[in-house]
């Protein structure tokens, strides 16, 4: 009998320990902190710890059903926030009421959000680095399913510092842009604003030619016309290195953004993108692993097949021409299987509903 009670007394003291430290964990958590998550974002970043592969599938749910509209921010130090905690993208996301991503780090979520702001700049990149990442860091976080997808690009800086020309730099620049508006992007690009130690000369051929529409993005960010951002000894907006911009400088830089991006996005000619989703009878499932087949007038055909949420996507399709496109599946038959449009718009949306 003693031998049990003296083990009900251990356990007792050990369930005490146990729910001090419940106690305090509950505490901690309970004070303000940049990084804040609901429940599912929670489970949503164990899945990616446990399976890399997932975290583009799994991001992308969690926004389909909330936000509508994306802002990826490309660019280098002054981008990643070097120094701040305020970053002009952030501050963005809370402008526009929006989900913040820092990288693949959500900082800020809210279910009734109707943006998805993700910063994926890194400190020291230059346009060689933005362009090798593209692949990895922005096209994956595209979304068909949004209203309209925005990508801004502060690049540059790094490459006059590192003595490249205005022509070398802007070529980049403009082959950036097309790949990127050739995936469905409406392309913001930003004017370099000066640093100690860059050189005037190749900073204003640059923004120049930028300013005169040569990149062929769909709207321009002149940070460098800006008077705050037009000295960087000037430590009201700039830190002591004469490189990044400090708190109020971030600040001034995200009221650029916000004024510099289209509320309504204007239609393009070329090139037009096809997206659309395959859903079940009752339309709160997609299908995945459908084939679409994407026919023109002349008898062309391309063919796509829906990822793991049903979406699937067509781009780089001629403005103002009829296609026909049709979903075929072993297992499914559909409402109505093949569909007649026009591409008389920059995006357009072609859903397909399974019968029952």
């Amino acid at each position: 009998m003693k031998c049990v009670s003296n083990t009900i007394r251990k356990t007792a003291f050990a369930l005490f320990i146990l729910g001090t430290i419940l106690c305090q964990t509950l505490n901690n958590n309970s004070q303000p902190s940049e990084k804040f998550y609901s429940l599912h974002e929670r489970a949503v970043k164990l899945e990616i710890k446990e399976n890399p592969r997932a975290e583009n599938t799994l991001l992308l749910s969690s926004e389909a059903n909330n936000a509508t509209k994306l802002l990826i921010t490309e660019g280098s130090s002054s981008t990643e926030g070097y120094g701040v905690t305020n970053e002009y993208p952030r501050q963005l996301a809370v402008l526009f009421g929006g989900n913040y991503y820092k990288q693949s780090v959500n900082l800020i979520f809210d279910s009734s959000n109707l943006w998805t702001v993700r910063n994926v700049g890194n400190s020291a990149d230059d346009m060689a680095q933005m362009t090798a990442q593209y692949a990895t860091q922005v096209l994956p976080f595209y979304n068909p399913s949004f209203n309209v997808n925005y990508l801004t690009l502060q690049g540059g800086s790094n490459d006059i510092a590192g003595g490249r020309s205005a022509a070398a730099l802007g070529a980049d620049v403009k082959a950036y842009v097309a790949k990127a508006k050739g995936h469905g992007f409406l392309v913001g690009v930003c004017t370099v604003f000066h640093r100690v130690g860059n050189d005037v000369g190749r900073v204003n051929d640059y923004n120049n030619w930028l300013r005169a529409g040569n990149s062929g993005a769909d709207f321009i960010i002149d940070l460098a016309a800006h008077p705050a951002l037009s000295d960087a000894t000037n430590l009201k907006y700039f830190q002591g290195d004469g490189i990044h911009p400090n708190s109020a400088g971030q600040t001034v830089i995200a009221n650029i953004f916000a004024k510099a991006i289209p509320q309504t996005p204007v239609a393009t000619s070329v090139p037009v993108t096809l997206h659309g989703r395959v859903m079940t009878a009752n339309g709160k499932r997609g299908i995945p692993n459908i084939v679409l087949t994407l026919t023109d007038a002349a008898g062309n055909t391309r063919m796509a097949r829906t990822n793991s949420l049903g979406f699937y996507r067509f781009t780089k399709l001629a403005a103002g021409e009829n296609y026909t496109i049709t979903a075929k599946s072993k297992l499914y038959t559909f409402t109505q299987q093949s569909k007649v449009f026009s591409t008389n718009e920059n995006l357009a949306e072609v859903n397909f509903i399974a019968n029952p």
